[in-house]
């Protein structure tokens, strides 16, 4: 009997249904079961320990479709690792690591988990085996694996019969099993099965009990699904039990890290586990044959899960009449919450400019683009001018935001200007729940589609709360009962220099579980043993209303479940803004989903909800803490809470935020754990190592450290942190530090107030509140306040994207690049902005301006690549054949600004790296903490 352990994505993507099909499909023996968070297949296989390697590597290679050269590494390797002789008794077995991601067979003399028989190895299997060999059921297994479903790893033991007859057993008579047939779960017919297998061991394959564990990283809690082709056909129907109804759900769709509370991911730990299943329902969740066996939140109309329309508290409409009503508000131009897989969002009609310009007055966004939900890619192909990495993109299980460029003829007639003010792009996503499908079957425009939350809090998850806040944006409320236990905001994405990319990684997509192949098994910081922090003890629901409960000490005497005192554990804590959590091991990184800006309490306490949640389903005590230096971000005052009150023994580091950018990009592209490159650092504002504020850095370096090799020159802030609004503040700087004594008198005469002027000079002449920066980001906002587009940002990013609009205004000419000069590392900006006034008051059309300014940002960033690898003092010198060059930072969300560096350097042959994994933003500052406290010599 082999027993086949798999990590990864198993749970919740109908992976023990379809092993267990599969299974008898082939006639064989065996059993699947979830332990924990993977998933674990007992089959009895014939074998002999001469091929089996063979067959592991030939399998690995037709599983990842690697070229003839690796399958032949893998063979040798294999063929190294691995006795010809017969094996005896007790003698520790062979343990296998395949990992299906990086293309390597490991293999390892690891403890053994059973005994080989001398019967076992002189037969190569049990007597009882049929004639299904190891490499046929692999290759059965990967090519119809289920769609969602992914494998990090497969590990190989041997389990003599007898081992397994007691593996067996234990989960069958596990008092904890999280899938034990209860009327609310697994029916009576399962039971009746698994009798029968009882009965005849040897003629049939069996789901089994799940068995609660805590485990490690490299298993993957489930993701978001949107509905599935087939569970659509269902909802569709007349003479399906499904036939519009809201909530259907099977193997392969609908809600799963929203909808779980703990795990094995089972019914009773899911927010469904207090509906009953109906007959119909539970004689599907047996059914071998049906799309529904162990389908976890599975209902039908039968046992469905009430919905109700309210018009303040009051209810109007329920059942499938809510959905004529939904239609008739919407078509009245009315605003609606209706609840989605992550939590409630706000809807109308994109068609209805009044509609949407009411929606912006009260929900106070007057010109933050909104994204436009569309019934199907077909219309979303009407909407927008999509490329076939956007169409794929948008069709993906994750259903995210993608942002495209809009298509101007505008066949649908969409209020695009209300919808993106001053912008040629539109966020589109996709129906992505049986609710949006019925809604779109009757209603059939596009809709506004925008998260429910005031400014700067979390999405909304239950209905009493959307109620209490919303109330004055709208008095409709479409609810199911099911209970979101853990909200999460769309996923967004943008086909940016040749690739999708990150910009906020959540449903669908998070949490998102990855390792770093090339630094896997090479960390170079090892923590010695020290005190672990238990946060399962610290966080309890009733500690989320006083945050400084969180810190309370564990009990001393509980029993460690965390494995052994040396093992390496880093919780990092992101930033500010963009916030998000990074849990790692030596082996995987886990990446929380987009929490939000950290200065709203709410999402403070959203902070801790998460780090509960993921501390308690992975049993997770960090040794090392590594957090920002910023003194006044939230989450440094989080770590340092924990490592100060409570957790002397705790390693808490501190890393700038500039590095943990470096070390984000570094993290996805290195080759080894002492790489260093060139990294490119543009964003807003980050705290500096002299204290100033940074934001516009070339950083050389690694994990371990990073020097400085050349900035920005630095201007100032005038009012501080209210420049970050008021941008004009920062137009006015510009033109006084090239001295430009035509646009200092324009700021002072046209865009500055009465009021407001004479304050500002004697402030800047004591030099009161004057912050000095040298961020890229701060200096697109005083390029547009120069332009004349704006002069008081909206949202975030306002002015990159209204410059970037410019940009693709203007057809591709000849330019120059704007003057400017490198001087000791340093990039002057006194000629580069002085050029830009100059052409300003000429006259010269914006979009020219825009198209110049943007061409000059990416030859400052060759040319500066270009003179610090041949530098005589630069380290690189002996390696710039090697060296990579990384970018990242929130500026490089920019489209424009990124393409034209990528023709630059492509064409200069500089090999040079975007983000992939992580966002640029700082939704990525997170993982770049967790990497450094991994891989920097500390």
């Amino acid at each position: 009997m082999l027993k086949i352990h798999c990590k990864g994505i198993t749970q919740g993507v109908g992976f023990r249904p379809f092993v267990c099909t599969l299974g008898n499909d082939l006639g064989l023996r065996g059993s699947v079961a979830n332990v924990g968070g993977d998933g674990i297949i007992y089959v009895d296989l014939p074998y002999t320990w001469e091929n089996l390697s063979e067959n592991l590597a030939n399998q690995k290679i037709s599983a990842t479709k690697t070229n003839v050269a690796k399958k032949n590494v893998a063979k040798s390797f294999a063929e190294k690792n691995f006795t010809k002789k017969k094996f005896v008794a007790k003698r520790f077995v062979r343990f296998f690591v395949l990992d299906l991601d990086f293309s390597l067979v490991l293999l390892s003399p690891l403890h053994s988990l059973g005994y080989l028989r001398d019967r076992d190895c002189a037969n190569g299997a049990s007597k009882d085996c049929i004639s299904i060999d190891f490499s046929a059921f692999f290759s059965a297994f990967f090519a119809s694996l289920p769609t969602n479903a992914k494998i990090h790893s497969i590990s190989i033991s041997y389990l003599c019969e007898e081992d397994y007859h007691q593996v067996r057993n234990a989960h069958k008579s596990n008092p904890n099993s999280s899938s034990k047939p209860t009327s609310k779960s697994a029916p009576k017919s399962i039971q009746t099965r698994n009798n029968d297998s009882k009965q005849n061991p040897k003629s049939s394959f069996e789901i089994l009990d799940s068995i609660p564990a805590f485990f490690l990283l490299d298993s993957s809690i489930p993701q978001d699904l949107a509905t599935c082709r087939d569970c659509l056909n269902d909802i569709f129907c007349p003479t399906s039990r499904h036939y519009l109804y809201h909530l259907i759900s099977c193997t392969n769709c609908g809600g799963r890290y929203s909808l779980i509370k703990s795990l094995p991911y089972d019914r009773e730990n899911t927010a469904m586990s207090k509906y009953e299943m109906c007959q119909k329902c539970k004689q599907d969740y047996a059914d071998m044959q049906s799309r529904f066996f162990h389908a976890q939140p599975i209902s039908c109309n039968d046992c469905a899960v009430p919905i109700r329309l309210y018009e303040g508290r009051e209810i109007i409409s329920k059942d499938r009449d809510t959905f004529d009503m939904l239609v008739a508000l919407l078509d009245s131009g009315k605003i609606v919450c209706i609840k989605g897989l992550g939590g409630f969002a706000l809807i109308c009609d994109a068609t209805n400019a009044s509609a949407i310009a009411t929606l912006r007055e009260k929900k106070n966004r007057p010109t933050k683009p909104f994204a436009i939900m569309a019934k199907d890619i077909a219309t979303a192909q009407k909407i927008a001018n999509l490329n076939k990495a956007e169409s794929s993109a948008l069709c993906e299980p994750s259903a995210p935001i993608v942002l495209a460029w809009q298509n101007k003829q505008n066949p649908l007639g969409l209020a695009l200007e209300q919808i993106a003010p001053n912008l040629s792009t539109i966020g589109i996503l996709l129906a992505n729940t049986a609710l949006h499908h019925i809604c779109f079957s009757v209603f059939g425009k596009p809709i506004i589609y925008t998260s429910a939350n005031l400014k700067g809090e979390p999405i909304i998850t239950n209905l009493q709360e959307a109620q209490e806040k919303l109330e004055s944006i709208t008095r409709y409320f479409l609810d199911f009962e099911r209970e979101i236990y853990n909200g999460i905001d769309d996923s967004i994405l943008r086909f940016i220099a040749g690739d999708m990319r990150p910009i906020r990684l959540a449903r669908g997509k998070t949490p998102l579980n990855f390792a770093l192949p090339n630094l896997q098994n090479n960390p170079q910081n090892q923590t010695p043993p020290q005190k672990s922090i238990n946060l399962q003890n610290q966080i309890s629901p009733q500690n989320l209303q006083n945050p400084k409960s969180y810190t309370q000490k564990a009990d001393s005497t509980q029993r460690p479940k965390s494995g052994t005192k040396d093992e390496i554990k880093i919780l990092a804590f992101g930033a500010q803004d963009k916030s998000t959590l990074c849990f790692c091991d030596e082996k995987r990184f886990m990446l929380s989903p987009y929490i939000g800006d950290l200065s709203s309490v709410a999402t403070q306490e959203k902070f801790i909800t998460n780090m509960d949640f993921f501390a308690l389903v992975y049993d997770f005590s960090p040794r090392v803490l590594v957090s920002d230096f910023h003194p006044r971000y939230e989450s440094v005052k989080l770590a340092k809470q924990i490592k100060e009150e409570n957790y002397s023994t705790t390693k808490h580091l501190q890393i700038y935020h500039h590095h943990a950018h470096l070390c984000a990009i570094l993290g996805e592209v290195a080759s080894s754990v002492d790489e260093e490159i060139l990294g490119i650092i543009w964003d807003g504002s980050g705290l500096g190592e002299d204290s100033s504020i940074w934001g516009g850095e070339f950083l050389f370096g690694g994990f371990g450290g990073v020097r400085r090799v050349g900035y920005f020159g630095e201007f100032f802030l005038y009012g501080g942190e209210v420049a970050i609004k008021e941008i004009w503040r920062v137009g006015y700087a510009l033109s006084k530090l090239c001295g430009h004594e035509k646009m200092v008198a324009k700021y002072e005469a046209e865009v500055i107030s009465k009021e407001i002027l004479p304050l500002l000079k004697v402030a800047i002449q004591k030099g009161i509140n004057t912050h000095k920066t040298t961020s890229v980001g701060r200096l697109f906002d005083g390029v547009a306040s120069l332009l004349g587009i704006l002069q008081n940002t909206r949202y975030e990013g306002e002015s990159g994207a209204l410059i970037e609009e410019l940009y693709y205004q203007c057809p591709k000419l000849d330019f120059k690049p704007y003057t400017f000069c490198l001087q000791n590392g340093v990039v002057r900006l006194e000629s580069f902005i002085y050029e830009i006034c100059e052409d300003i008051c000429l006259g010269e059309p914006l979009p020219h301006i825009a198209r110049r300014f943007i061409h000059t940002l990416s030859i400052i960033a060759l040319d500066f690549t270009k003179e610090f690898l041949g530098s005589t003092t630069s380290e690189a010198k002996s390696s710039t054949k090697q060296i990579k060059v990384g970018f990242s930072g929130g500026v490089f969300q920019n489209k424009a600004l990124c393409e034209e560096i990528h023709a630059l350097f492509s064409q200069a042959k500089i090999p040079h790296f975007f983000h992939t994994i992580v966002p640029t933003n700082d939704s990525g500052i997170s993982f770049g903490q967790a990497a450094f406290g991994l891989y920097g010599k500390h």
